[in-house]
């Protein structure tokens, strides 16, 4: 699921007539029947087996369907060349705390119904590539895997995995023999059954405070991203401006506000000094604003019902020597000056808005929900995880760091204000 394949491949048959057709690609695959020139016996040459591969890396996902069986998925390639692996689909138990899932031991074989121990065949579902396939994304070459096995042993936190699969190229229709694949070595295994996955989104706001001029609604996306070291969504053209792409950091199953990485840098027109740009949230209160120091980043909330990022935060703080409770939060992008550039302080360089909340709409599933759905199908489950997992290998970038621009357009420099400092939030 690392990229998009050339082959226009339709829609596969159904299991009984695949079976049918991958044991007739089989028989004619592994035995070509010589006849002698001597007598009118038979000899039969069997097709030289394919070397065995052995890789070192494992990415591993699962989530839980309708039957409460778990569904995974193994992304298998070696670390030194990521484009070259095989992806395998399947279903195993579930525990009660997912963060005791481990795979069965034992044998897997292909099934579209689900089951324990039992793995996807490659196909096309609902025009996406699902299932078991070996890739090769240098070569564009994918082939399905449809019939053989996988088996599973464990030993302390070391897994074996070896396979002996059969299939066909995508592209010919050719049969695939001896597909052997080995990797050994601990698996970590994320739960996606509460991740979002890439979406469009339509927000909606309060009205806007500071300039009092933003849009009160725009659309844009949410694009997850994740690797070894981060694990984040993006969000883009924020505020209806193209220029914005926030961050919101995905940390021990939580949503939280990025407000530390540096959206942009220069000079703001109408004002001394050059100045970095984050993300940032505030209150208003005796009519002034008001930015943050706080200690922790501030949580956004999922509502899978509604399918909604909730912005909506109230909060308590310190002001002036006195505490005030049940302040609303207001977002936008903050400037504040680096030392020694020439300026001082900070200000706003976008309107300021309470109560934004964005309605998310899943790019990959065609309408679906955004967030992975304990009660999907199993099918449905494992497209959504197919996907998901592509669109946070392939499809993103890690966050921008110092975007640099020539000056910054704002609404009205005339109107740009120091934001007072509260010392004091929780």
């Amino acid at each position: 699921m690392k990229t998009v394949f050339n082959s226009t491949t339709n829609r596969l048959m159904s299991i009984k007539n695949n079976i049918s057709k991958n044991m007739m690609y089989f028989i004619l695959g592994v035995f070509t029947v010589m006849i002698t020139s001597c007598n009118d016996d038979l000899e039969v040459e069997k097709t030289p087996e394919q070397p065995l591969i052995t890789y070192n890396k494992v990415d591993g996902y699962f989530g839980a369907d309708d039957d409460g069986n778990a569904v995974f998925i193994m992304d298998l390639y070696n670390s030194s060349n990521p484009n070259i692996g095989i992806f395998i689909s399947g279903f195993c138990t579930l525990p009660s705390n997912p963060a005791n899932f481990k795979l069965d031991v034992g044998t897997y074989h292909p099934s579209s119904n689900g089951g324990i121990k039992t793995f996807y065949p490659g196909e096309i579902y609902d025009g996406d590539i699902i299932g078991t396939y070996q890739y090769n994304l240098t070569t564009n070459k994918l082939t399905y895997i449809t019939g053989g096995s996988f088996t599973v042993s464990l030993s302390g936190n070391t897994y074996t995995i070896e396979t002996d699969f059969t299939g066909k190229d995508a592209d010919t229709g050719d049969a695939v023999n001896n597909i052997r694949i080995k990797y050994t070595g601990a698996i970590s295994f994320d739960y996606l059954s509460e991740s979002i996955v890439r979406s469009t989104y339509k927000a909606s706001t309060g009205t806007p405070t500071f300039y009092s001029s933003g849009p009160s609604t725009w659309n844009g996306e949410v694009i997850p991203y994740e690797d070894e070291d981060e694990n984040f969504i993006r969000i883009t053209n924020f505020f209806g401006d193209e220029k914005w792409t926030i961050y919101v950091d995905i940390k021990d199953g939580k949503l939280l506000l990025d407000d530390y990485t540096v959206l942009w840098e220069g000079p703001i027109n109408g004002v001394t000094g050059t100045f970095e740009a984050r993300f940032a949230y505030g209150v208003r209160y005796n009519n002034k604003n008001y930015i943050f120091e706080v200690e922790n980043p501030k949580e956004i909330q999922y509502d899978k019902n509604t399918e909604t990022l909730d912005f909506n935060n109230k909060v308590s703080a310190t002001i002036d020597g006195t505490t005030v409770n049940n302040l609303t939060l207001y977002y936008g992008i903050l400037a504040t000056a680096i030392p020694g550039g020439g300026g001082s302080g900070s200000v706003w360089i976008s309107d300021v808005y309470p109560d934004i909340k964005l309605k998310l709409t899943s790019i990959s599933s065609s309408g679906r929900s955004a967030i992975q759905s304990d009660n999907s199908e199993s099918t449905d489950l494992l497209r959504m995880i197919s996907k998901s997992y592509a669109d946070r290998k392939t499809t993103n970038k890690k966050k921008t760091q110092k975007t640099t621009l020539n000056g910054l357009r704002v609404i009205d420099s005339s109107k740009l204000q120091p934001a007072e400092s509260v010392h004091s939030v929780r």
